[in-house]
């Protein structure tokens, strides 16, 4: 299998993007990043949907200010919880990094270089990428990493015959930890699977009614 196949493999969810594709739309990136927890997505399509998401946030919190005051303004006595950003984040479906469990935010993507594989026959095959290390072809069929300290992409075979040998980036000799090398996710999105939603009306109802 080379590295345009189909999007049409199987894996425990039903269809399974190419490797190369965004997490979010399924297309091809042109300016790929990572997340720590290894879900690829197009740079500019997850800042655009982290941005939307905060300005929506940020609507729905002053709407609840504004209502809580009207509340307050009503009958002083009552207790209603202050409001937060948090408390509106499950209204949505915040890409959640899997390794630490919080939200991710723009400054935590890191940025991914795949190696492309040049020449006539390459083309002539679809071949489009290979190991930074070792030169082997990159496929769906293919286990990978991408290495925080350079942004390439190495196989997994590459990662435990090689760099876990002497935990140095091969292609710039800096040293690297174990959280330095990020596994490439096949499946899923990288979303939150929580879908709880937050009822303004009972929020703002006094305790205990």
């Amino acid at each position: 299998m080379n590295g345009n196949a189909s999007n049409n493999i199987a894996g425990n969810d039903g269809p399974v993007r190419d490797f190369y594709c965004c997490s979010l739309t399924s297309q091809p990136c042109d300016d790929p990043v990572v997340t720590v927890g290894g879900f690829l997505y197009e740079r500019s399509v997850v800042l655009e949907y982290i941005s939307s998401q905060n300005k929506e946030i940020g609507k729905l919190l002053r709407e609840y200010n504004t209502r809580r005051d009207a509340v307050l303004r009503a009958d002083p006595n009552i207790e209603l919880p202050v409001p937060t950003k948090e408390m509106f984040r499950n209204l949505f479906k915040p890409i959640i990094c899997s390794k630490s469990g919080r939200v991710v935010r723009a400054e935590d993507l890191i940025e991914v270089d795949f190696t492309r594989v040049g020449g006539p026959a390459a083309l002539a095959e679809k071949i489009q990428y290979r190991c930074a290390v070792t030169g082997e072809i990159l496929g769906n069929d293919v286990p990978m990493a991408v290495l925080r300290t350079s942004g390439n992409v190495v196989t997994m075979d590459c990662v435990e015959k090689m760099i876990k040998r002497f935990m140095v980036d091969p292609t710039n000799g800096f040293l690297m930890s174990e959280s330095d090398i990020i596994p490439l996710q096949r499946g899923g999105n990288g979303f939150s699977t929580r879908n709880e939603m937050l009822m303004l009306d009972q929020t703002l109802r006094p305790r205990g009614n």
